[in-house]
């Protein structure tokens, strides 16, 4: 899996913007991804946006 966390609310905005960031860096690499992304939200729906912890993941 490759995997980028970042902080934050997740949004589709934000989402998209983090999948652009992932793919770019793969491509980057010459890494192509074998199956779909997946965004994951850890956190309670209280916790503060900047506390937030989030991943976009995708196989490799």
């Amino acid at each position: 899996m490759a995997v980028l966390q970042f902080s934050g609310w997740v949004k589709s905005q934000l989402a998209s913007e983090k999948i652009n960031e992932l793919v770019n860096w793969l491509s980057q690499k010459g890494i192509e991804p074998e199956s779909n992304f997946i965004v994951v939200q850890y956190n309670h729906p209280a916790i503060p946006g900047f506390l937030r912890k989030n991943e976009i993941m995708v196989k490799i």
